[in-house]
């Protein structure tokens, strides 16, 4: 329980650090991430 909790934590960081280093370098497609994101959820 904890394990996957601290995994999702970890996978959650990752991914929202991915979304900045495009946001960096493409604000555009930054955008249409963090849109996709949304949908997920």
């Amino acid at each position: 329980m904890i394990r996957a909790a601290l995994w999702l934590a970890i996978d959650t960081t990752q991914t929202l650090l991915d979304i900045i280093k495009i946001a960096a370098a493409d604000p555009g497609r930054a955008q249409a991430a963090r849109h996709s994101l949304l949908q997920a959820h």
